[in-house]
């Protein structure tokens, strides 16, 4: 099995950052499988994931994005329409792992990764670097983290949730939440002393000509929390451009958004008629670092 859960080895700077969900203690390679001292046992799935989701933790019986929506996100991002948004990313993360202790380990979670696309991007970039890396994501969405180990085979992937995380406390360099749920506590405790946090919301103007469709009045996003309780606000960065779409993409974009849930019948046929829009990509990226006092 080509699986990078499989390729850890004993050793310190190459063990796994995953904890057991049931009793929080570490979990370390047992053949296919993430065994805690304890004796929970978990299985790696063929595609080189493993499911770390308790029956307890589940509010319907598949949570997150179904198979649909995985798959409009997977055609949507393959057209590049958010590269730029990536590479901002990458820069930011790259740019603070240089300036880390290069003889250890530098571990990245991304909590609400969906089907992968900014974790495949990261690892790329990673790639021509010299910085002994370690990429894990997280995501409630079965469907997703299948799609995401079935493309890359070289990040961690899990099934779990993020409001708590099966993650060893103080073990994480660099966390991305990205337009997802988030559990602050949570992500200061997995979090090492002045690790830092990436969030994305989207910005005024995100989507401004597809909400037009949707609302009579659609009105700009409110301005990205600064404030996030338990870290330190260090600098926010706004990526924001215009691009073309076609009806294949802009119906993509449709099913992988919230407005599809609430969406008004007429509002849904008016889209699908839609030829081309120009559209907003307005995203705010802010850095968080936590906070000393969380460190202590």
């Amino acid at each position: 099995m080509n699986n990078p859960l499989k390729q850890m080895s004993n050793h310190a700077s190459n063990k796994l950052i995953y904890a057991c969900p049931v009793c929080k203690q570490e979990l370390s390679l047992n053949a296919n499988s993430l065994q805690c001292p304890n004796g929970h046992n978990y299985d790696i799935a063929r595609e080189g994931y493993v499911n770390l989701l308790l029956a307890n933790q589940k509010r319907s019986q598949e949570p997150g994005d179904n198979k649909k929506m995985v798959a409009n996100r997977r055609r949507f991002f393959s057209k590049g329409f958010y590269d730029p948004v990536s590479d901002k990313v990458n820069a930011l993360i790259l740019d603070y792992a240089t300036h880390k202790n290069k003889d250890a380990r530098f571990n990245v979670l991304d909590c609400g990764c969906g089907e992968g696309y900014f974790l495949h991007n990261l690892r790329d970039a990673f790639a021509g670097t010299e910085i002994n890396y370690l990429l894990c994501g997280i995501d409630i969405s079965k469907f997703a983290i299948k799609a995401a180990a079935k493309q890359d085979k070289a990040t961690n992937w899990a099934v779990a949730s993020i409001y708590d995380l099966p993650v060893l406390t103080d073990s994480v360099d660099y966390i991305l939440n990205i337009m997802a749920p988030q559990s602050s506590d949570e992500l200061a405790r997995v979090l090492r002393p002045k690790g830092n946090l990436l969030v994305i919301n989207p910005g005024p103007m995100h989507l401004f000509s597809l909400r037009q469709h949707i609302y009579t009045h659609p009105e700009e996003h409110k301005e990205a929390n600064q404030s996030i309780i338990g870290f330190d606000f260090v600098n926010s960065h706004r990526v924001s451009y215009t691009c073309e779409m076609g009806n294949a993409d802009i119906m993509d974009l449709f099913v992988m958004t919230p407005y599809s849930w609430n969406a008004s019948q007429s509002a849904r046929e008016k889209i699908m008629t839609l030829e081309h829009l120009t559209m907003e990509i307005d995203f705010v990226v802010t850095i968080f670092e936590k906070a000393p006092s969380v460190s202590q």
